[in-house]
């Protein structure tokens, strides 16, 4: 029973969500029970922990509110899960949505990051017409920063000491795209650039 794409006039047809999403390096898909053995190398440290959490997600739908929706990032050449990335609309008209990277160990792991993150950006904006897209990162984390603006996306907001991690109180910044702003950039989405 998975969620169909509203089509946006009256007489269009819905569709699918359009899983699996490929790039010429990259297959993002839902996660597979086998994929347990390749999180143990980047999300988790036990194997229990790993088959859970699969479980966990494999419940969940695009469409639940503030519920992450997860996808198993497949390197294609290898056929192996390198990443993840998590979607979750966040407002009850389903017009904004979170986006969430999780790590990817590869040699050419900001390329990759990139082209998946690059990939997601036009399945929220071209498949799901969302209004705006954001992301949130420690402030810390310079590396994810680059990655976000390099994608597109700009700095919208710091919140200084906002959470508390180990006892050490870390700042959190936020970064969004607009639909305009991604079609001034890529008209017609990235498929047609």
């Amino acid at each position: 029973l998975e969620p169909f794409l509203v089509p946006e006039s009256d007489g269009s047809e819905a569709s699918m969500i359009p899983l699996p999403m490929e790039t010429s390096n990259l297959r993002l898909r839902r996660f597979e029970p086998g994929d347990w053995q390749d999180l143990l190398e980047f999300q988790f440290e036990e194997e229990d922990d790993a088959t859970g959490w699969l479980h966990e997600i494999s419940k969940t739908r695009l469409t639940e509110i503030r519920q992450p929706f997860h996808l198993a990032i497949e390197k294609r050449d290898a056929e192996k899960v390198i990443g993840s990335l998590s979607f979750m609309f966040t407002d009850p008209d389903f017009n904004q949505m979170e986006v969430e990277l999780f790590s990817i160990k590869s040699d050419s792991a900001h390329a990759l990051k990139l082209e998946a993150l690059g990939t997601a950006l036009e399945f929220c904006f071209v498949d799901l017409n969302l209004h705006r897209v954001f992301a949130q990162t420690d402030s810390e984390d310079a590396e994810t920063c680059a990655l976000l603006k390099e994608a597109g996306l700009r700095q919208e907001a710091e919140f200084r000491k906002s959470r508390q991690i180990n006892g050490e109180w870390r700042s959190t910044v936020w970064f969004a795209m607009l639909e305009e702003e991604f079609f001034k950039d890529f008209p017609g989405g990235k498929r047609n650039s």
